[in-house]
């Protein structure tokens, strides 16, 4: 293992609505449609539908799909749709082991000392307080993540949002000593919504050789 070499970063995703030209099953009576998200198709528990000439999309589904953390309020009858920018840097300091310390170089692999920092600034989000949980995780030759089981992971990190045009900073330093073999691996940063849970808002794929 030589060293890490970033070559994708997730950041945003396409989605196509494919509708067959025959025999389309049916919901209530209407036109069920697949959803494909980066040529792959979404697996729905409720279909996607064509409705008065529109296509209708599960919002939670899709939105989750592509990283996106949605909302209710049940008292306004409202869905929303957060979906931070996230922007991730690999960064060494100057003593080579704090997070704290002065940046001496931004860079692609490892540290000489077996350990690096991430550099990560989130914006998009509105005034408040957010909860963050990031993990490395292993991906297979598909670049599928099991997010049950990461290789390494922090506490979770509460932010201060200062509005949605003010990203805000913070930065973590992981050990290499956790990862053993090539391969390719996925620093993922969650986001916790109002329900408690933990999404994925961003992911940064790097290979080990």
């Amino acid at each position: 293992m030589k060293r890490v070499i970033p070559f994708v970063v997730i950041l945003f995703l396409f989605i196509t609505v494919v509708v067959s030209a025959e025999n389309l099953n049916k919901y209530n009576g209407y036109d069920i449609v697949k959803v494909n998200i980066n040529n792959k198709e979404l697996s729905l528990d409720v279909p996607a539908i064509i409705m008065n000439g529109r296509t209708l999309l599960p919002l939670r589904k899709v939105a989750e799909a592509v990283n996106g953390i949605v909302t209710w309020d049940g008292a306004s009858r409202t869905a929303s749709i957060l979906k931070p920018q996230v922007n991730i840097i690999f960064a060494e300091t100057k003593d080579g082991s704090t997070v704290s310390g002065e940046l001496s170089e931004i860079i692609p692999f490892w540290t000489a000392n077996d350990r690096y920092l991430s550099h990560i600034s989130i914006g998009g989000l509105p005034t408040g307080k957010y909860v963050l949980y990031c993990g490395i995780y292993k991906s297979d030759k598909n670049n599928n993540i099991d997010l049950t089981a990461p290789i390494d992971t922090k506490p979770e990190y509460t932010i201060n949002a200062a509005g949605p045009n003010t990203p805000a900073w913070f930065a973590l330093a992981w050990d290499k000593a956790n990862i053993k073999e090539a391969g390719v691996y996925s620093f993922v940063v969650n986001l916790k919504d109002n329900e408690g849970n933990f999404n994925p808002i961003a992911i940064y794929n790097m290979e080990l050789k």
